[in-house]
Order: structure tokens, then C-alpha cells, then sequence
């Protein structure tokens, strides 16, 4: 079957494309817009059964991934150490936790601010 079409997702491609050079000097508001143009793209896209998939299955993953990271307090630990980051094998000894733990949760949250 063919994804349907719709014409609001060239509209919305081209705003954010219009967008980029305020993004890439950091004006202020252009991070929240570029934000919510992203969502409204993906809802212009996104096939009814994909949403159900993505409500049902990919957010409560990523809640549970970022549960977990709170009750390890995994970002804690990230604050403590400032802009040098840690190893997943340091939050690990500081969470006293698995280090496969860490990973996962880092993959299902998408957290990629500390070093590999």
C-alpha cells in the first residue's frame, strides 16, 4: 500500500529548512520552533499504525530507560562531573549498577552527553 500524501509536509520541510540559519546561530526561540516544526512533521507523515507503535511501544520504553536513569542516579553523577562527562564504566562503579545497564538506558533514551 502507498503512504498516503500529504502537502503540509513540504510546507513544513521547507519552514524548518528556512529556519537552519537561525538554529545555527543560536537565536534564541529557534531551537523551541525548530522543535515544534519537527513534531508537527512527524504527525504530517506518520501512518495512524505507526503512531499506535510509537504511543505504544517506543515511549513507555524510553520512560521506563529514564526511570531507570533517575533511580541510579545516573544523572547525578553526569552533574557532578561537568563538562568532562563520564565513562559508562564510571557511572557504572558510581551506580554500582551493570554496566550493560548503563548502555541500554543510554540507547533507549537516546542519551549521548556523556563519553564512550
Amino acid at each position: 500500500m502507498a503512504t498516503p500524501f500529504n502537502p503540509q509536509a513540504l510546507t513544513l520541510l521547507s519552514q524548518i529548512t528556512e529556519l537552519s540559519p537561525f538554529y545555527n546561530d543560536s537565536q534564541p526561540g529557534a531551537r523551541e520552533k525548530l522543535l515544534s516544526l519537527t513534531h508537527a512533521l512527524t504527525a504530517a507523515v506518520e501512518l495512524p499504525s505507526e503512531a499506535i507503535q510509537r504511543i505504544g511501544w517506543a515511549e513507555p520504553a524510553r520512560f521506563a530507560a529514564l526511570k531507570v536513569a533517575i533511580d541510579l542516579q545516573l544523572f547525578d553523577q553526569l552533574a557532578k562531573s561537568g563538562d568532562a562527562g563520564l565513562s559508562v564504566a564510571d557511572l557504572a562503579t558510581a551506580s554500582k549498577a551493570d554496566p550493560i545497564l548503563i548502555c541500554k538506558s543510554a540507547e533507549d533514551y537516546r542519551m549521548e552527553f556523556w563519553r564512550w
